[in-house]
């Protein structure tokens, strides 16, 4: 591991980042920014999923319908994630009881 410490070296570069007073080149975090590369193609993948309901199905006449829809793009949106998400929302000051509606 390459460590520059500060007032040596270009700190123009984009591909370095500052740790606990000390510059540490990008190659040093490579799982890491594969991880993030990662967490941002699933979160593309799952907003074009959540457009692509909304486009599908979002038109469709009836609240019972389009609280499906929202329901969809929640899970689109959430992923893995969605039952904590649904636990979250009913938990609050005013109790809320998610309704994942009615499929057209």
């Amino acid at each position: 591991m390459t460590i520059q410490r500060w007032g040596e070296g270009d700190y123009d570069c984009p591909f370095e980042r500052c740790d606990a007073g000390q510059w540490v080149e990008y190659d040093d975090h490579a799982e890491e920014v594969a991880r993030l590369q990662a967490m941002v193609s699933t979160l593309e993948v799952n907003a074009a999923t959540a457009l692509v309901v909304m486009m599908q199905f979002g038109s469709i006449d009836g609240a019972h319908h389009k609280q499906w829809v929202l329901d969809q793009v929640a899970r689109a949106l959430t992923g893995k994630n969605y039952s904590a998400w649904v636990k979250e929302y009913n938990f609050g000051d005013d109790y809320n009881d998610w309704d994942c509606g009615v499929a057209p």
